[in-house]
């Protein structure tokens, strides 16, 4: 998973006004304690404003996606998904929230929602951290082009598996132009053309 934002968690955590459960909850994150960050995080309460710079606003918006995190690395991708929902009914245009929503819901066998997620993280990533940047997109175009691949490999209908099939290999492609030739996704990569091997055999 990209690391969360540590220079924005850092500036919330510390605000004078920041509670104690986000100051433990993030201690107990960058400790990969997920279980004590998870229940710290869950005791946030919903903030009255949606304005940014309100600090128990920001502290929920951080908090939740922390908390997302902390659930979907310990394999609870249905309660991740909550969190990461919460955090965009704050802040709407938060890419790294989509693209670990839409992780999630390839966890759990939603793709069409998956597909909305990761589109949201294409239509948002001028907001993504430039650090964070390539393993985002990384990450958002190798779980896209998992979504229509097990979409096409789950489908019963032959018309539908067509299209899913055509869809799966344009996304791997993507992947390929994106970052074939990078070194440090040498796994993944190795990965993407098995499936376009795949893919374009059964065509």
């Amino acid at each position: 998973q990209p690391t969360a934002n540590e220079s924005k968690s850092e500036t919330i955590a510390s605000s004078p006004e920041v509670s104690e459960a986000f100051k433990k909850g993030m201690e107990a994150y960058k400790k990969q304690d997920y279980a004590t960050a998870v229940q710290q995080f869950k005791t946030l309460s919903n903030p009255a404003s949606k304005q940014r710079g309100n600090p128990s606003r920001d502290q929920y918006v951080e908090g939740n996606f922390l908390l997302g995190l902390s659930l979907l690395r310990t394999d609870h991708a249905d309660e991740a998904a909550k969190a990461f929902l919460a955090v965009l009914e704050y802040e709407k245009y938060y890419p790294l929230a989509n693209m670990n929503l839409g992780i999630c819901y390839v966890e759990l066998k939603q793709y069409f929602k998956a597909n909305r997620a990761f589109e949201a993280v294409i239509r948002d990533q001028s907001y993504i951290d430039p650090a964070m940047f390539d393993d985002a997109m990384q990450r958002t175009k190798y779980f896209w082009a998992l979504a229509w691949t097990r979409m096409y490999k789950t489908s019963k209908d032959p018309d539908k598996q067509a299209f899913f099939q055509q869809q799966a290999l344009q996304h791997w492609k993507d992947y390929q132009t994106w970052f074939g030739k990078n070194a440090k996704y040498r796994v993944e990569n190795r990965r993407a053309e098995d499936y376009i091997r795949g893919l374009s055999a059964q065509q």
